[in-house]
């Protein structure tokens, strides 16, 4: 699972590492900086449209099922019920995942500089 700045959520298949395959691709609306991979959901951090969340039970058709408006997302980590996204406007966003097509702020956190999430 790829986050490329000018296609969105690309999904490689590196079965064969010496000859990855694209077999899905979901153009984001703006310019997808960070994805995270929980079950089979994509959590894309989607610059200037924010968390874009993405079905992807089927890899060679994903879908766009959930968004949250943040800003200027830059990344994202998602543990249990929570997505995490570092965001350039508000600093640390916490999102309340629980029901995908859903998503709600739970708070943020503003930070003096960029930051980037790593994991927990």
């Amino acid at each position: 699972y790829v986050a490329d700045r000018m296609n969105g959520l690309v999904i490689v298949d590196i079965t064969d590492p010496t000859n990855p395959v694209q077999v899905g691709h979901l153009d984001t609306d703006d310019s997808a900086r960070g994805v995270y991979i929980s079950g089979n959901y994509a959590y894309v951090a989607d610059c200037g449209n924010g968390l874009v969340i993405v079905d992807i039970t089927d890899p060679t058709n994903p879908v766009q099922v959930g968004h949250l408006d943040t800003d200027y997302a830059l990344g994202v980590h998602v543990s249990g019920n929570y997505a995490y996204v570092a965001d350039h406007s508000n600093g640390l966003v916490i999102v309340d995942v629980s029901d995908v097509e859903n998503p709600i702020l739970v708070s943020d956190m503003l930070w003096m500089y960029l930051l980037r999430i790593s994991g927990m």
